[in-house]
């Protein structure tokens, strides 16, 4: 009966997914997102939960939000916001990291625009705004400096260093995506579920030196690849210490690919990513069904900010995972 139930689905969702993919330049739609997705998701027999639905009596421990953005991608970030808190799980506390120099593009921003004034007044005090130091990407973990809305003081401090509980949890989005409402709670009832040395995430990526192909990976299960923080993460804040801020011999390329960085110091540890996926098998392709991306920003084009358009990214990729042994 199950498997019955579950194929008729997966044909109405293939179904769907086909018309949809006619009409529209990317894999998704409201009713795709909203409906079919979650739905086989909630029934697939495996770690993958929703933890607003789920009938254990948990201890859910403190949620923090954390993203990073800069200059002009700034003017564009409310929607992103928004969604964040319009989650039908709401974190303790959002982080908007700004930091003042980005070194890559060798650019000093010194105003924050009105419109991140005016989300924190909306928001307040479920959002804080961290200026400080260029990490690169890396930006939304690392260091940075805290500024209060009531207050003008600076203080030296980085999340990690404000968060110190271990059993927190971390969840890292980007700035140019909008999240389905339910990506924090299948996040978070699935890191419950997971074991220790496994991390959920909705995408992953391979590399194979031999073949020199990057692939992505969005099939349910266990990966041996990098996290794909623009799908969104959550991380368990004790498998995160401070040899994180130890860049002696890293690779300069590291600092650029926070993925590939972040995703290192777990695989030192042991720890995996665990792709969440939508359960549909062959289905499971395209972006992940957690987020779409913002039209605001491809319709301005500012696409130019980001990491796949600086040059010679393919090379510094290929540098930063060449010295985490390709994760194998």
């Amino acid at each position: 009966m199950f498997t019955c139930r579950r194929s008729i689905l997966v044909i109405l969702l293939f179904s769907t997914s086909s018309i949809f993919i006619y009409f529209k330049d990317e894999l998704y739609s409201y009713v795709y997102a909203e409906f079919f997705i979650p739905l086989l998701t909630s029934l697939d027999e495996s770690y993958v939960q929703d933890i607003t639905k789920t009938r254990k009596l948990l201890n859910i421990p403190r949620v923090i939000v954390s993203l990073s953005s800069f200059g002009p991608r700034l003017l564009l970030i409310d929607d992103t916001i928004h969604t964040v808190f319009r989650q039908s799980y709401k974190p303790d506390i959002v982080y908007l990291n700004i930091p003042k120099e980005i070194k890559r593009y060798n650019t000093t921003y010194e105003q924050i625009p009105h419109n991140i004034n005016l989300l924190v007044k909306q928001y307040y005090p479920k959002i804080q705004i961290l200026t400080g130091k260029d990490y690169g990407p890396s930006t939304k973990l690392l260091d940075y400096k805290i500024m209060e809305m009531e207050a003008s003081q600076y203080l030296l401090h980085s999340i990690l260093h404000i968060e110190k509980d271990p059993d927190s949890l971390i969840i890292t989005i980007d700035d140019d995506c909008l999240y389905h409402p339910s990506t924090f709670a299948y996040l978070i009832g699935t890191v419950f579920n997971l074991p220790w040395n496994l991390i959920p995430a909705f995408l992953c990526e391979t590399y194979n030196p031999r073949s020199k192909i990057w692939t992505w990976r969005s099939t349910r299960g266990k990966c041996y690849g990098i996290l794909a923080a623009f799908g969104s993460v959550i991380y368990r804040r004790r498998d995160i210490d401070d040899t994180i801020f130890n860049y002696t011999d890293v690779p300069r390329s590291c600092y650029i690919h926070d993925d590939i960085y972040i995703s290192g110091h777990l695989y030192r540890k042991h720890i995996r990513s665990y792709t969440i996926g939508r359960g549909t098998g062959l289905l499971d392709f395209g972006i992940p069904w957690s987020i779409k991306y913002n039209p605001k920003l491809t319709n301005l084009k500012l696409t130019h900010l980001t990491i796949s358009k600086m040059k010679n990214t393919i090379e510094l990729k290929n540098d930063c995972i060449r010295y985490f042994n390709y994760f194998r």
